[in-house]
């Protein structure tokens, strides 16, 4: 009887051990929390250019697109903030990209994309 109760005073100290340095035994029906959801990777804003309408390029409505009007729009298509299309907030490559589209896009170097010289512009 003696040995008993040793036994089970020594399951008590071992499981009070346990909760004090805050341990607990994982329950058998335990499911693990569900794993976050994967990182969305940023859209590239130069794929974007090809998927954008003149339409959507032309903010104002005034049937010309400038390159502040171009570069808003491709920075809103991201998901990034539109209302400060700063290099921080695009990476260069990306901002490169936009700048040697718009170039190539703009026929006559006016700097205002018109909807033909956008709809005439080799997509890839």
């Amino acid at each position: 009887m003696k040995t008993g109760i040793v036994v089970a005073a020594s399951l008590l100290l071992a499981i009070g051990s346990a909760v004090a340095q805050g341990r607990k035994a994982p329950k058998p029906d335990a499911t693990p929390p569900p794993e976050p959801p994967p990182a969305e990777s940023p859209p590239e804003s130069g794929k974007k250019s090809a998927a954008l309408t003149f339409d959507q390029l032309d903010l104002d409505k005034d049937g010309g697109v400038t390159w502040d009007e171009f570069l808003k729009a491709h920075v809103a298509a991201a998901g990034r903030n539109a209302a400060d299309p700063h290099a921080a907030v695009m990476p260069a490559k990306d901002l490169k990209r936009l700048q040697r589209i718009f170039r190539e896009a703009d026929n006559d170097g006016s700097g205002i994309l018109l909807r033909k010289e956008w709809d005439d512009y080799p997509r890839k």
